[in-house]
Parts: C-alpha cells; structure tokens; sequence
C-alpha cells in the first residue's frame, strides 16, 4: 500500500463487550495457572460437596478411602490383636517420634538442663460421664 516493506497490520484490543457489558481487555489474558486453579477450587467444592452428602463421586472416593484407612489405623492402635502395615508403620512412628529424622524444626538453645534425668509423668485427667439417655444430650426435647 505504502511501498513500505515488510507492512504489518494489527488489530489492538482495547475493550471487550459482552453481554451489555464493556471489560478492559486484560480479561483476556488467562493463563494455564489461573484455569489450574479454577478448575482445582471447582474439584474440592464438588468433593467436599460429595463428602458431605455422603454421595460418592470422582472427586470425593479417595478422600473416603483414605478417611476409611484412618478409621482402621486408629482401631488398629487401641486393638492389640489386629494389625496391618500401615498400621504398623504408625505405631514405629508413634514409638519412635524422632526416628524419622524429619521435620526438625529451629530450636537449640538450652543446654543448661540435664539429660538423664527423667521427664515427670503427666497426671491423669479425670474422664467426664455422659448421660447417653438422650436428654441433654442433643439439646433436649425440641424435636
């Protein structure tokens, strides 16, 4: 057109209109980070969602396994005749807190107290009776 070589031509994008709308144009520019985390906030909304209604679904059937897993670890502690492997590798851990060698943490300091003397034994607490009859139990009487 103008003998100038090599010509461009570009359209620039200054508002969108949508709806009756007008947006700047940086609505535009989405990236694969923003729909990662839109997509993840909508997956643990339908999972909790799922969870809650006790309906099982994609989203929710792993967190359901692994809260039956730590249903059967926890029986698993306090039952000395059943056992299973995770289950053991919790007990180690419980065993041996510091075994593991992770987390760590800051600390030092000290230094002033004594290590062979022992740490004194807590007290126990005194565990509180509920009344399971179901009077005060669940609010009383209102149903």
């Amino acid at each position: 057109m103008l003998e100038i070589k090599p010509f461009t031509y570009e359209l620039k994008i200054s508002d969108v209109y949508e709806g009756g709308c007008v947006f700047d144009a940086a609505v535009l520019d989405i990236d694969d980070g923003v729909l990662c985390s839109k997509f993840s906030s909508g997956l643990a909304a339908v999972a909790s969602l799922s969870l809650g209604l006790n309906y099982p679904t994609m989203a929710s059937v792993p967190h359901s396994i692994i809260n039956g897993i730590k249903d059967l670890v926890s029986i698993a502690l306090e039952c000395e005749t059943f056992t299973f492997d995770v289950a053991d590798k919790v007990q180690e851990i419980l065993d041996n807190p510091g075994a593991g060698g992770g987390g760590g943490g800051g600390g030092g300091g000290g230094g002033d107290a004594v290590a062979d003397e022992p740490e004194p034994e807590p007290e126990p607490e005194e565990e509180e009776e509920v009344d399971m009859s179901g009077g005060d139990l669940f609010g009383g009487d209102d149903y």
